[in-house]
């Protein structure tokens, strides 16, 4: 069985972002979603931003460098997944924590979890 479907409008996914007003992120970033202060998020895609332009070969090493970053800039417990397609995920984060952006060809979803600490019995 072979599905017709109609072509996808050109515009289709810009309906999907967010405004980026009072963000000082560049027109190359497409905010997907955002639970961050605006700051946090330009420091964020800044870095992003600066690992991309190291001209990394393997892609795979590209998460590690930011989530290094970050933890050492903002503190440890940084979380970050980098697709270069489409993804779904279900998490948790800490409120206040967790941005969502296309940068180039790279969806970056970046996140922080709360710190847990287990007493030995």
């Amino acid at each position: 069985m072979q599905l017709h479907l109609p072509p996808m409008p050109s515009n289709y996914f810009d309906k999907q972002f967010l405004p980026t007003q009072g963000y000082h992120l560049g027109d190359d970033v497409k905010l997907i979603s955002c639970d961050m202060k605006p700051d946090m998020v330009e420091q964020v895609v800044g870095s992003a931003r600066e690992i991309l332009s190291r001209r990394i070969v393997n892609e795979q090493i590209l998460p590690r460098e930011l989530k290094e970053e970050l933890d050492e800039k903002f503190g440890h417990n940084w979380q970050v997944v980098v697709t270069s397609g489409q993804f779904w995920a279900w998490f948790t984060h800490l409120a206040g924590y967790c941005v969502v952006f296309k940068l180039q060809r790279y969806c970056f979803l970046v996140w922080r979890t709360k710190t847990c600490y287990y007493r030995k019995s």
